[in-house]
């Protein structure tokens, strides 16, 4: 099931879910909600994205992943045909479309979501310390990212 929640906190809220429709979060759906989350926004200005649901990995065709792949979320949609978000998808039409002074938090739950907004850093567990990632393009809004690439499964002993 996917889940995508979209928020200007200010309150003005939209969720996406294929709950009830699965065309609810079709890929056309996905970026008109968005251009509709960023379309006036302005210095100051704080939004808040979740996605919960499917990832996956394509081929990277403009050639700027290192691993060759691009992230993207899985969408829904009654005609059974896969739609995807790729990682440049909402890099361009979410990220890059805030102006400098806007304030982004992302949440993604979902696999392959470890770059899945390309950002010009990425955080190393294993080092603790954040590391600067070949990225083309300068984000002039304040991100912040958080990712669950894989399901956790927690065990527990009698």
């Amino acid at each position: 099931m996917n889940k995508i929640f979209f928020c200007w906190i200010g309150w003005d809220c939209t969720l996406l879910t294929d709950e009830n429709d699965p065309d609810d979060t079709n890929r056309e759906n996905c970026l008109k909600a968005f251009d509709d989350l960023v379309k006036d926004a302005k210095r100051g200005d704080c939004f808040f994205f979740f996605y919960s649901g499917h990832g996956y990995q394509l081929k990277d065709k403009d050639g700027h992943e290192s691993d060759g792949k691009d992230e993207c979320m899985c969408c829904s949609s009654y005609s059974g045909k896969l739609q995807f978000l790729t990682d440049d998808d909402i890099h361009d039409r979410l990220i890059c479309a805030l102006p400098e002074g806007a304030k982004l938090t992302l949440v993604f739950d979902c696999c392959h979501s470890g770059t899945i907004a390309d950002l010009s850093y990425q955080f190393n567990t294993e080092t603790n310390e954040f590391q600067e990632v070949t990225n083309p393009t300068y984000v002039a809004a304040d991100v912040s990212f958080l990712a669950f690439p894989q399901h956790f499964h927690v065990k527990i002993y009698q």
